[in-house]
């Protein structure tokens, strides 16, 4: 299992930012992977299995949290 999370983001958006920004801060180690506007929604979508359609989703221990 991967031990860095991950942070699905879209690059241009505030709220995406303000999470981008939180793990800086707080010196969490982690990969970014950016999804591509427009299709963000259907990918959150399966990322969260339907709970979700809106980003960032961190991936961290197996488990996606999303806004």
């Amino acid at each position: 299992m991967n031990t860095r999370p991950i942070l699905w983001h879209i690059e241009i958006s505030h709220y995406n930012e303000k999470a981008r920004w939180a793990l800086d801060l707080k010196g969490v180690e982690h990969e970014r992977r950016a999804l591509v506007p427009g299709y963000h929604m259907a990918v959150a979508l399966a990322l969260t299995r339907g709970r979700c359609y809106t980003s960032p989703i961190l991936e961290l221990d197996g488990r996606r949290i999303n806004d």
